[in-house]
């Protein structure tokens, strides 16, 4: 894929296919966590999300990616069958161990 010089819309994405909540709701329970999930509006994310940042000193959550999980662009609508073979709940199990066990900061990662 990185030799074409066309436009082209792929999926990496893997059999399963789940919503920004499952996916969520489906990483809390591998690692154990007791954590509540809780539905917000968008106009309280974008406000928690920034003093979230804040105190880790991070970008937690841009306007674009908002906007982007509520017009559900987490996979797209191509039609074609997910590429991906291993299943994320698979690959959960043998990592969940190792997840959350440190921050890794955006900004630092992309910008540092």
């Amino acid at each position: 894929m990185g030799e074409r010089t066309d436009n082209v819309a792929l999926d990496a994405v893997g059999p399963d296919v789940l919503t920004y909540r499952e996916m969520v709701g489906l990483i809390a329970t591998k690692i154990g966590a007791r954590s509540k999930l809780v539905r917000v509006s968008p106009r309280l994310a974008m406000p928690a999300s920034k003093l979230m940042g804040l105190i880790v000193r991070d970008v937690v959550l841009t306007k674009d990616e908002l906007d982007g999980l509520m017009a559900d662009l987490l996979v797209s609508k191509s039609g074609e069958p997910p590429p991906g073979k291993t299943r994320f709940s698979n690959w959960l199990d043998a990592h969940a161990p190792e997840l959350g066990m440190r921050y890794s900061s955006e900004l630092v990662r992309h910008y540092k």
